[in-house]
């Protein structure tokens, strides 16, 4: 039997209020916004962890 992996990778856009997050895995995204701070980095961390994505690759990207 053959294991195959799956890549996941975490694209996030910053800004001063919030920041959004697009999950890609499995030729699929889901997406999600949360506010740029503390409460909001919990947030982002249990979305993560529900999802069995706590080992990304992230990008970020900062909004100007």
């Amino acid at each position: 039997m053959k294991m195959r992996h799956t890549h996941t990778t975490l694209g996030i856009d910053i800004s001063k209020a919030t920041f959004d997050g697009a999950l890609y895995r499995d030729e699929q995204y889901q997406l999600g916004q949360f506010s740029n701070d503390p409460t909001g980095f919990r947030k982002l961390s249990k979305w993560l962890t529900k999802r069995k994505a706590t080992g990304s690759q992230v990008c970020i990207e900062a909004t100007s």
